[in-house]
């Protein structure tokens, strides 16, 4: 997870400077007005970046808890006959 959260950061980063000097004037896209969209892809690719890095942290959290609450008396996998009805 941590190597595609780094992949987001790249993407995000390179769509919005691109996109931002496009928005500034340093291009001149006279004939191509798609490329206006390049830094709001930008922004929904840093979205995307920070929500990647959230769920990391949450998901390395639930494993911790997963691990804690896991009864030692009771082998995993087997279920008695009660809880099978």
């Amino acid at each position: 997870m941590f190597r595609n959260s780094k992949l987001l950061l790249i993407i995000a980063i390179g769509l919005s400077v691109v996109g931002l000097s496009i928005e500034l004037g340093m291009f001149k896209t006279k004939g191509m007005p798609v490329m206006h969209v390049l830094l709001p892809v930008g922004a929904i690719f840093i979205g995307l970046y920070l929500v990647s890095r959230f769920l990391a942290k949450e998901d390395e959290l639930h494993a911790e808890d997963q691990k804690k609450t896991v009864p030692a008396s009771v082998p995993v996998g087997k279920v008695s006959r009660q809880n099978r009805r």
